[in-house]
């Protein structure tokens, strides 16, 4: 029996939903990580990482901080740090050269608007563990 037949046998709600995730699946493009480890402690020892020993309050509108690392060519101006996606694939981030034991973090931000575009904020261990906030650009009411 060929394939065809046997899909034209199938009822049609598992048709059109067969038709549905191959058309989604078909359109779709491939996602790259966007987060990632120098040393995952899974996999061998690492070092020991600096850990933020006291209270810190960060103002973009001021410029960059030498308490990030930024990639992507961010820009500061008196609204704060932007992050340009310039073309697909982009992942501008500002990463801290500390890690957060425990304690209270405070974000200000405006998420960017456009469809496929994600704003986050995201907290990660080295064995890629995360909490993260997401914002979906096309989503205004979300």
């Amino acid at each position: 029996m060929s394939l065809l037949s046997h899909f034209l046998r199938l009822d049609v709600a598992v048709r059109l939903l067969s038709i549905a995730t191959i058309t989604s699946l078909s359109l779709s493009t491939p996602c790259l990580a966007q987060t990632y480890t120098t040393c995952n402690p899974l996999q061998q020892t690492c070092p020991g990482d600096a850990a933020l020993g006291k209270s810190v309050s960060i103002d973009f509108t001021s410029g960059p901080s030498n308490e990030f690392v930024a990639s992507g060519n961010p820009t500061y101006d008196s609204n704060g740090v932007s992050l340009t996606v310039a073309k697909s694939g982009d992942a501008p981030t500002l990463s801290s050269k500390w890690y957060i034991m425990f304690g209270k973090v405070e974000i200000v931000m405006q998420a960017a608007p456009g469809q496929g575009i994600v704003s986050s904020a995201v907290l990660q261990s080295d064995d890629l563990d995360e909490i993260d906030w997401e914002i979906v650009g096309s989503q205004s009411d979300q």
